[in-house]
């Protein structure tokens, strides 16, 4: 029985000693709030302070010099010293900001510009090498098609001779009753002739159509641009008079 009576005093001992510190706690934050309600009325006393002498200085709209003694006093008035520091303090870590974003990016405009001017170099080595290359591929076309020209008036002057030996031999036919085994040796030896003729003149087509071929392909290989100012022959022209001289 002592024993819970004991235990009891102790465990009302220890409740006195939680209510006192409990309604400490309680005074202190009850002055704290006193302190910030007291703080807020300030706060709005001084802006409505604020309000009505902002409110006089704006009878004085139309005289310059007045109005800006006014603002100047207002500023003078509501504005401590320990805003000012704040203030300037925070303009100080915008600027430093400010430099340090300027430098990233003109580090980066840098790298870029040397990346353009190295690209640059690149393309014009490779412009370069694509005209020297144009340049050869359009010596090699002419030197063809010049061959081809003069394959061409080979076969003409080649059929030319044979139209001539026709004709001499139509001539010649009358005669050639009067003494048979002479016109018989001459008529060999002309029969060999124009299978001789025929024969050039089918080897100068067939190299006629090795070299157009071959134009061809030189004229269709990728990255092939004809130089400004240089104006090929056409093989279409190039066959056209050709059948008309032949004819």
């Amino acid at each position: 029985m002592e024993d819970e009576l004991e235990r009891f005093h102790k465990q009302n001992t220890q409740l006195e000693l939680n209510i006192t510190e409990l309604l400490q706690k309680l005074r202190a934050t009850d002055q704290e709030m006193r302190k910030e309600q007291q703080k807020e009325r300030d706060l709005e006393a001084l802006v409505r302070r604020f309000k009505t002498d902002l409110h006089n200085c704006v009878s004085y709209i139309q005289e310059p010099r007045q109005l800006k003694e006014k603002i100047r006093a207002l500023f003078e008035k509501y504005v401590q010293r320990a805003d000012m520091v704040e203030i300037a303090g925070l303009n100080s870590d915008l600027q430093q900001e400010y430099a340090r974003q300027r430098e990233h990016l003109e580090r980066n405009l840098a790298t870029l510009k040397k990346k353009v001017v190295k690209e640059g170099e690149l393309h014009r080595a490779d412009y370069v090498r694509i005209m020297q290359e144009n340049v050869s591929l359009i010596k090699e076309i002419n030197e063809l098609r010049r061959e081809l020209k003069l394959t061409r008036s080979q076969i003409y002057d080649l059929e030319s001779a044979l139209k001539v030996s026709k004709k001499t031999r139509a001539q010649e036919a009358p005669e050639s009753v009067l003494t048979k085994d002479v016109v018989g040796t001459s008529s060999t030896m002309r029969l060999n002739e124009q299978e001789e003729t025929g024969r050039i003149i089918e080897m100068q087509r067939l190299e006629i159509r090795r070299l157009r071929d071959q134009i061809q392909e030189q004229e269709q290989v990728p990255g092939f641009h004809t130089i400004a100012g240089v104006r090929l022959p056409s093989l279409v022209d190039s066959d056209v008079d050709f059948e008309v001289h032949t004819k």
